[in-house]
């Protein structure tokens, strides 16, 4: 039989070393409770994640102090992640908020930047969560349905999407979906898909190197002239326009 990847003389010798060190990890429930009141969108999460990620209960990742920090930040970043997604946030957006939290840690020089990016990241999470939850609140069984329909598309984006399809993917008719959405919304289908496609190429024209063709290939759009029109009908600008526009307002704020 092999033997274990963790022998019960280095679990013994650890427990040890903590009683010597003065050092216990934190109880479960101390642990589980700043993830609850993530999941609760309850900005109470905060103190209590600055409470046990400073204090004597956190466990030895690693001999590197920064790296130890770095690497308890991950794992919290992790939980936080999985709580806020059973909260009710999107699990994509809570995915894309915990890489580039993480991203963000790994350029933290000092133990300090990462204890106030974890207080950061916590208090992220759980407005978003509380956010989702005030909005739920007011939802009818009406905006229910429309709250399928976003999900759909911001699944979609990267396809061209047909109203159709929404529609037989939640359960009603093409019409009466469309009729629906727009006393809802006060857009219709297409206005709101558009919209989205845009905000989504705003963000890659800004973060990212793809050019106004490969982002109107990325988004589904029928052309880079097809794009590009659109885009400006929205915003006001083109997209190297928009792009330029935002970077000068960028570096004169700075």
């Amino acid at each position: 039989m092999n033997e274990p990847s963790v022998s019960k003389k280095q679990l013994v010798l650890t427990s040890y070393l903590q009683r010597e060190d003065i050092r216990y990890h934190h109880s479960y429930e101390e642990e589980l409770l700043q993830f609850i009141y993530i999941m609760n969108g309850d900005m109470r999460s905060v103190e209590e994640s600055r409470r046990l990620f400073t204090n004597n209960s956190t466990g030895i990742l690693s001999k590197d102090t920064l790296r130890n920090y770095k690497y308890l930040f991950v794992a919290s970043t992790t939980l936080a992640t999985r709580y806020a997604i059973r909260g009710g946030m999107e699990s994509q957006d809570a995915y894309n908020m915990s890489d580039l939290f993480i991203q963000r840690m790994d350029l933290c020089k000092s133990v300090a930047e990462v204890c106030e990016l974890q207080t950061e990241m916590i208090r992220a999470f759980t407005e978003q969560v509380a956010e989702i939850k005030s909005s739920s609140s007011r939802l009818s069984s009406q905006n229910l349905y429309i709250k399928k329909v976003e999900e759909y598309i911001y699944l979609h984006l990267h396809e061209k999407i047909i109203i159709d399809a929404i529609a037989n993917d939640i359960g009603l008719s093409p019409n009466y979906l469309s009729t629906l959405f727009k006393k809802e919304t006060g857009l219709t289908l297409q206005q709101y898909i558009t919209k989205k496609k845009i905000e989504v190429a705003s963000g890659m024209l800004l973060y990212s190197e793809y050019t106004p063709t490969d982002i109107g290939n990325i988004l589904a759009f029928s052309s880079t002239s097809h794009f590009i029109k659109t885009f400006k009908s929205i915003t006001g600008l083109t997209p190297r326009q928009y792009k330029m526009h935002i970077q000068e307002r960028d570096i004169t704020k700075a």
